[in-house]
């Protein structure tokens, strides 16, 4: 079986690190938390670098491994251009409403998650709605999806 990386991509709120959260819980798909890796950077330091390096380590255990990103920037492309050219990629959008998603970051710990205002939360999910990928699979996630909803969805991959 080839090593896999799964990009679950979505706006910010969206529901990606809850998702990838109850991979690791329920399925043999590690997830692979992106913005603790941010939110360690030392000034200088290429976060993209970072997180390939850390997928490289997941990959060296497992066969499959989730992370979160909204899409939307150069240094996302060069992250999914490089991953692609040693492992299977997938692409899973999450969908989900922006006035959903920002009263969901407005609601949650700033531990765990990169602080941003609501103007900031609004400009990375204009871009994030306009990211376009070969999808293999999306969740609706307003409702917010069931737990067997997304495993659901997984199980097809």
């Amino acid at each position: 079986m080839a090593k896999t990386v799964i990009l679950l991509v979505g706006l910010k709120g969206s529901g990606k690190t809850y998702i990838g959260s109850l991979l690791s819980r329920q399925t043999d798909i590690r997830f692979l938390r992106v913005e603790p890796i941010w939110l360690a950077l030392k000034e200088g330091e290429d976060g993209w670098a970072k997180v390939a390096d850390a997928v490289d380590e997941v990959l060296a255990e497992y066969d499959r491994v989730a992370i979160e990103s909204l899409g939307g920037s150069e240094g996302f492309e060069r992250l999914r251009t490089a991953l692609a050219r040693r492992y299977r990629v997938q692409y899973v959008r999450i969908r989900t409403a922006p006035d959903t998603c920002l009263r969901r970051v407005q609601s949650r710990s700033t531990v765990d998650h990169l602080p941003v205002s609501d103007d900031k939360v609004a400009e990375y999910n204009e871009a994030a709605l306009r990211v376009e990928l070969p999808w293999d699979a999306e969740i609706d996630n307003e409702g917010p999806a069931s737990d067997d909803e997304i495993l659901g969805v997984f199980s097809t991959l």
